[in-house]
């Protein structure tokens, strides 16, 4: 059987650009949490390897964490007064392991957006 990923790509949408240098966390939750990878996206908004590189996929719940307020502080801090979700977090089920689970995230200082892209 293939072993397939999970990647994501954040996208800044109240600045118009990718999300580069936001800190991205993949955390697997059952049986028990524990966090997978923990990485900053690179200047296009997509981590520099898929979140899952080096870790066996496998069928249950998954979240990716997005650390927003930090991410919007560090590009001028002038829209990091509005975040009203400073971590935004991500969950998803995970049916068919042998899949590429691309997850991109459309974030602005108030609002998140997510679905399973291709």
């Amino acid at each position: 059987m293939t072993q397939g990923c999970i990647t994501t790509h954040i996208l800044d949408l109240a600045r118009g650009v990718p999300a580069g240098g936001i800190e991205v966390e993949l955390w697997r939750l059952v049986p028990e949490p524990y966090r997978v990878s923990k990485c900053r996206t690179g200047p296009d908004g997509r981590p520099p390897q898929p979140l899952s590189e080096g870790h066996a996929i496998e069928t249950g719940e998954y979240e990716i964490v997005l650390h927003t307020k930090a991410y919007y502080e560090a590009t001028g801090g002038l829209l990091s007064a509005e975040t009203v979700f400073p971590v935004v977090r991500v969950r998803f089920h995970i049916s068919v392991p042998s899949q590429h689970y691309h997850i991109p995230v459309l974030i602005t200082p108030s609002s998140f957006t997510a679905y399973r892209g291709s």
